[in-house]
């Protein structure tokens, strides 16, 4: 019975003694437990201070933009070039390099770069940029803050696509002030530079059976590093065998030279929209970040020589 005594308290010694370890081995999986909690609890609380100081810059980034595309657009693109927005007695300005922003005791670096954008022929952004596709009117920002977290570096990327979305017309609407005025003016009136074979009042019409031809004063967008001209379109009437055409002269001079160029780049082409009040777009590597514009527009009678179009506006978007 002794023996069987001492059997028993051997056993039962050795499983406390398996219990304490068993013991330990879960106090020690909690207190790994807790310290991964607590690691995930510390890079979620930067992670939300990254995210709001990115979309802080985000925001910055888009008024930025709208208050001048050149800001943007000029400069240097890739990764390697690093820029921040900081505040100055004229606004807001670029920076070369990165922001360092101490928030809770917490020090975050802030930058962005930009890269050029290209669109496929149904207007959606390409993956991998194409230069024969180039929107000059869109730039990718890609905006990285680093943070660290232990020894190492966090870092969170968002990105934004920057687009030229504002915008502007010349809209003319009489031409009874009549010829012999270049210009340039900031607003359309009634004047305009030249015309033949063309009667010029409230309304433009060809002097049938000829063909006429009107060329307008110089268009000053008062945007000294250029705008962009983004369509042309008219209003008005046109009767069966009638056309409409265009061709868009601009310059960073008000003294020219003025090249007047149609949908192909070419002096022998034309803009011919449908109809009136249908819009077309002018060839944006022609007249783009150019500050001062004009229009040609020809008007052409029926194949009778009796019926001529009636055009009562015509209308260039540009965007600055």
């Amino acid at each position: 019975m002794g023996s069987s005594t001492m059997r028993n308290s051997g056993q039962a010694l050795i499983e406390i003694l398996v219990a304490l370890g068993v013991g330990v081995l879960m106090i020690g999986t909690a207190s790994g437990a807790l310290f991964i909690i607590l690691r995930s609890g510390e890079l979620s609380q930067k992670n939300r201070l990254a995210s709001s100081l990115a979309n802080g810059l985000s925001d910055n980034l888009t008024a930025f933009t709208e208050s001048g595309w050149q800001g943007i657009y000029n400069l240097a693109e890739g990764g390697e070039n690093r820029y921040y927005l900081a505040t100055s007695a004229n606004g807001i300005v670029v920076q070369t390099g990165e922001e360092l922003i101490n928030v809770n005791n917490i020090n975050f670096s802030r930058y962005f770069y930009i890269e050029n954008v290209s669109r496929d022929a149904t207007g959606n952004i390409e993956a991998s940029y194409n230069f024969a596709n180039d929107d000059s009117s869109t730039q990718k920002a890609t905006i990285v803050v680093s943070f660290p977290v232990g020894g190492a570096t966090s870092t969170a990327y968002g990105v934004l696509y920057l687009t030229r979305w504002r915008n502007s017309s010349f809209q003319q609407t009489d031409w009874s002030g009549g010829s012999g005025y270049s210009g340039p003016y900031g607003e359309p009136n009634t004047k305009f530079f030249s015309s033949a074979f063309i009667s010029a009042s409230t309304s433009l019409l060809a002097a049938v059976p000829n063909q006429g031809e009107l060329i307008s004063s110089i268009f000053d967008t008062a945007i000294a590093v250029g705008a962009r001209l983004n369509t042309v379109i008219w209003q008005g009437e046109k009767p069966a065998g009638t056309n409409v055409k265009f061709q868009i002269a601009s310059s960073n001079s008000a003294s020219g030279p003025w090249d007047y160029l149609g949908s192909d780049g070419s002096s022998s082409s034309f803009y011919v929209p449908a109809g009136p009040s249908v819009q077309i777009a002018v060839r944006q590597a022609d007249h783009d970040n150019k500050r001062y514009l004009r229009y040609k527009i020809i008007l052409e009678p029926d194949g009778a020589g009796i019926l001529s179009p009636r055009v009562d506006d015509v209308i260039l978007n540009w965007s600055p």
